[in-house]
């Protein structure tokens, strides 16, 4: 195969090639808009040199244009780009690679400003990313990217390179790809793109690519296609086995679960997981955003949570699910044989909500707010007005906020920031000779009202949907505070005592203890009775089995004595505890917890772990481990749909379910 190029100027060349075999021509053009070509042609082969027949002579054509490098002859694939030349040129002729460089960056500067995508900072940036010049990198920097082979471990521990320092610039050459500096750049990346947010396309991003090549010419981004097939997965599986393996030590968890719809219309479930760590540390974790696309009825959701059940290893350690009061949502946990909590904060919700549209005054009120508010949102002039004004009163908020239906407590949010503007509204709505949304002191009376009544809602709401502290606990005793200021509350919350989980979690906490039963607390005592009760039969179990395992402690007299010791300490606070006798045992520990005296402010996880030395009230903590764990809200797995939303958006509706699954995923637990 002969290959003959006819040079034309400027405009490109002639290639004519010749199969001696066959004794076919093929003449083809080209354009040499590229400095990548003057190292480069462009040539065809016949199939037959390819090992392929051909029974006619009409059907023999030549194969897939090649490009040939004039340096080593090897020939590369050529799809109409030079990405496989300038990798070849990278690998394998990096000096000419270097020297090429700054020529393929003006290249990218003219494909900019032709394509009219050029910015005003454009200039700067490609200005300051070609007068970088590698061989201003010191020396020492040099010799810590060298390959492995060419450092060593000196005694103090820190690496000496045989690198000279007087290497060239043309010495350097991009990292190799399965280096460990690369390894840990691309972990950076990838770490930086999930925790911010950011588009998995962002290693396409020519400006993002260009800062890194500023901070290190040396470092080649992974594409978007490894970045998303290779790279994510990987740090996804990391995360869930750590994941996994932080469940599989604990014995008692809660989950809260709920639905959403993103804007593309795919509807996703999200399920967030709760425990007591060891240390007695709240922990909340996020175990899937799964795309549902079958109806949502309590069949197919309860198939979905067993699903998460069996793939999480959680098969008798889920203590409650925590979910909205959606029919379907109550129905799947039921029917899957779990214990259901309703969201307090969504019952609260809907206290509010009832009590409002029960009320003709106040919606008429309400009426008028949202039209002032829409005003001062749609005309910029009388919100500017508004701002200046607020100003030069020094008061607290400059802007009125607007009700969200769906958003928990935006109804007193949005009054809240009309009374405090009242007099700014009243003056920039005279000026803009608006007096028909005009507020008068009547009005504003009736606002102050209910202010005063909303508010302690807007307390509860946010007290009980704490991640990092138990909140179940709270759960009675903010019903309690809010009781008298809404008939509905008694209808929904007048039986909480009757729920063994929620008496049980309020008594064990030491701030609240007895105090806000209405009824007697000797339900809740008698809850702790059975747990009690069954933490000592499964105590008795466990030694049972040990004791038919074979020993293999030392028999030094150190070893002996310790054993000795620990069986004379589990003897000696057992008889403190009522001996052998587990309902004496029992009793006596509820006394003990009974003479504390109430606390006000104190962390009740941290309070049980100072108790956790205390050999009388250990097995306590085991049932509060057990129970305290369930949160009263579900507002863990509704805040990922916030999340959510700035990831799947209009701009990336085309991301699939399973990668937001995973960015989800790393974003809420890495």
């Amino acid at each position: 195969m002969d290959a003959y190029q006819i040079k034309l100027g400027t405009y490109g060349e002639i290639c004519v090639c010749h199969c001696s075999n066959h004794n076919w021509i093929f003449i083809f053009t080209w354009k040499m808009g590229s400095p990548i070509w003057n190292h480069f042609t462009k040539v065809k082969k016949c199939v037959c040199e390819l090992g392929q027949t051909v029974a006619q002579p009409h059907e023999c054509v030549f194969s897939q244009l090649r490009a040939e490098c004039l340096l080593c002859r090897m020939l590369v694939k050529h799809s109409g780009n030079t990405s496989n030349a300038v990798t070849h040129l990278r690998i394998h002729h990096n000096d000419i690679y270097l020297e090429l460089l700054p020529k393929f960056r003006k290249k990218k500067k003219k494909t900019l400003k032709r394509l009219g995508c050029r910015k005003l900072l454009d200039d700067m940036d490609c200005d300051s990313c070609d007068a970088i010049d590698v061989a201003e990198i010191q020396s020492a920097d040099v010799a810590e990217i060298q390959s492995e082979g060419d450092s060593h471990t000196t005694l103090d521990g820190s690496k000496s390179s045989n690198v000279n320092s007087n290497s060239s610039s043309s010495d350097l050459a991009c990292y190799p790809a399965r280096s460990e500096k690369m390894a840990s750049v691309n972990r950076a990346v990838l770490l930086f793109i999930v925790r911010g947010m950011h588009p998995l396309s962002l290693v396409d991003n020519c400006h993002f690519t260009t800062l890194v090549k500023a901070l290190d010419p040396r470092i080649e981004l992974p594409c978007r296609s490894t970045l998303t097939t290779v790279l994510l997965p990987n740090l996804y599986e990391e995360a869930k086995r750590k994941l996994q393996s932080e469940i599989d030590s604990v014995d008692h968890v809660a989950l809260t679960a709920d639905g959403w719809t993103s804007i593309t219309g795919d509807s996703y479930v999200t399920v967030t997981i709760h425990f007591i760590s060891n240390q007695l540390k709240m922990l909340t974790r996020v175990l899937t955003t799964s795309v549902m696309p079958e109806s949502h009825t309590s069949e197919n959701l309860c198939e979905f949570l067993k699903r998460v059940e069996h793939d999480w290893r959680l098969v008798g350690k889920i203590e409650a699910i925590v979910t909205d009061n959606a029919p379907n949502m109550k129905a799947a946990v039921q029917l899957g044989g779990w214990k259901h909590v309703p969201c307090f904060a969504h019952t609260l919700n809907l206290v509010v909500t009832d009590a409002l549209k029960n009320n003709s005054k106040l919606n008429e009120i309400l009426l008028r707010c949202r039209s002032l508010v829409k005003f001062f949102k749609h005309s910029s002039k009388a919100n500017s007005q508004l701002k200046k004004m607020a100003k030069m009163a020094n008061l607290t908020i400059t802007t009125l906020k607007q009700e969200v239906a769906t958003r928990w407590n935006s109804t007193v949010i949005m009054l809240r920031s009309i009374a405090i503007l009242s007099d700014s509204i009243a003056a920039v709505l005279v000026l803009m000779k608006r007096n028909d949304l005009l507020l008068d002191d009547e009005e504003l009376l009736i606002i102050k009202g209910a202010i005063a009544i909303l508010e302690p809602f807007e307390e509860a709401t946010k007290e009980l949907s704490s991640q990092c502290y138990p909140s179940l606990s709270k759960k009675m005793t903010s019903s309690f505070c809010v009781l008298s200021l809404a008939e509905n509350l008694k209808i929904r919350f007048d039986k909480i005592e009757d729920v063994p989980s929620k008496a049980l979690t309020t008594y064990l906490d030491p701030r609240f203890k007895k105090a806000y039963f209405k009824k007697s607390s000797s339900a809740a005592e008698n809850s702790l009775d059975r747990e009690l009760r069954n933490v000592r039969s499964l105590r008795i179990n466990e030694e049972n089995l040990l004791s038919n395992v074979p020993s293999r402690t030392s028999l030094s007299p150190a070893s002996i004595f310790r054993n000795l010791h620990k069986e004379t300490v589990r003897k000696v606070n057992a008889q403190k505890r009522g001996g052998e006798n587990s309902t004496v045992n029992n009793i006596l520990v509820i006394k003990e917890y009974n003479d504390w005296p109430l606390l006000d402010r104190v962390d009740p996880l941290q309070w049980w772990k100072n108790r956790q030395s205390d050999g009388v009230m250990l097995p306590v903590v085991k049932v509060v481990k057990k129970y305290f764990c369930i949160p009263a809200t579900s507002v863990p797995s509704e805040q990922i749909f916030s999340k959510a939303g700035l990831i799947i958006t209009k701009q990336r509706n085309a991301l699939k379910p399973e990668n937001a699954d995973m960015l989800i995923f790393l974003n809420k637990n890495v």
